[in-house]
């Protein structure tokens, strides 16, 4: 059971890592990130089980940090 939890924390850590390293802020890809925010944070309030919710935190930290760095290179994200 351990093993299955840690196994899953590694795998959502390396997928957010990978996230990362994988986008470019545009024009294209940071228009609706608020939205796409808020629909994940909408999903999170009306409950979840814990490997969706490990799957919901992963992508709300991914939309997050995607939105930093739109808003870095002043990119509207609307």
């Amino acid at each position: 059971m351990t093993n299955y939890i840690l196994s899953s924390l590694i795998a959502v850590s390396l997928l957010v890592i990978t996230a990362k390293a994988e986008f470019t802020p545009s024009e294209r890809t940071c228009t609706g990130l608020d939205k796409k925010i808020k629909i994940v944070v909408s999903k999170m309030r009306a409950g979840y089980k814990i490997k969706q919710g490990e799957k919901y935190r992963a992508k709300l930290k991914q939309f997050k940090n995607h939105r930093y760095q739109c808003k870095q290179k002043r990119f509207d994200v609307n």
